[in-house]
């Protein structure tokens, strides 16, 4: 574990491959850092918003397709119990 030095409170961490993972906030001071992971620190909290954070594109695409089966999931249930006359012919 290695040790950062924060001075103005704002920053990003970097992964080994050059992603952002995370961004911080943190009071000024020595803070711990995991190995694995760089700590670039930005001027201000205007600095950090500008900051876009790495997302996995095979990631997102996973999380669509779930979001697609679970509504397909949802729709089934929805018509099997209107069929059987457990819900109104009108539930959305």
């Amino acid at each position: 574990m290695k040790k950062i030095i924060v001075k103005t409170g704002y920053g990003y961490y970097r992964d080994q491959q050059g992603h952002i993972v995370s961004k911080a906030v943190l009071p000024t001071g020595e803070h711990p850092l995991a190995d694995d992971l760089d700590y670039i620190e930005v001027l201000n909290e205007e600095a950090i918003d500008l900051i876009n954070i790495y997302a996995d594109p095979a990631e997102i695409t996973r999380q669509q397709n779930e979001q697609k089966i679970q509504s397909e999931i949802r729709q089934a249930a929805i018509d099997s119990l209107k069929s059987k006359g457990e819900l109104p012919q009108n539930y959305v």
